[in-house]
């Protein structure tokens, strides 16, 4: 095996943790709908949004599960060997960048809900430190 550099092993280290977080996270949509979407509204409950609607749709959660785990599938494979498979960053990057736009268009059109909101403050952060 290779030794990595310094940057290489933080990189790889950044992405294991990441990765743990994206399935977990995943998981939790899965499991704990309702409690996530609550836990969401109280967090940005201070902007004043429209509280949205109890149970997200079922296609909605079985969606954004199969992306948490694209995603710490994407994290755990750069963070196992972070040399050969650092581009599989790039998709995390991408995805956290256009669900932070995506939910921004949502909140500044009029249309975002509180969760919604909550989605710009996790996310934003999320690409910031991807990248």
């Amino acid at each position: 095996m290779t030794c990595l550099t310094s940057d290489e092993r933080r990189f790889g280290g950044f992405m294991l943790i990441c990765g743990c977080v994206y399935l977990l996270g995943g998981l939790s949509f899965w499991v704990f709908a309702a409690l996530n979407q609550a836990i969401a509204e109280w967090f940005v409950g201070f902007a004043s949004l429209p509280i949205s609607e109890p149970f997200p749709a079922a296609m909605w959660v079985a969606l954004g599960v199969s992306l948490m785990w694209m995603l710490g599938a994407s994290c755990l494979l750069a963070g196992w060997d972070p040399r050969r498979n650092r581009l599989l960053a790039v998709p995390v990057m991408v995805s956290k960048l256009v669900s932070t736009l995506a939910a921004l268009s949502f909140v500044l059109s009029g249309v975002g809900q509180a969760s919604v909101l909550a989605v710009v403050f996790t996310d934003l952060p999320l690409f910031c430190a991807t990248v």
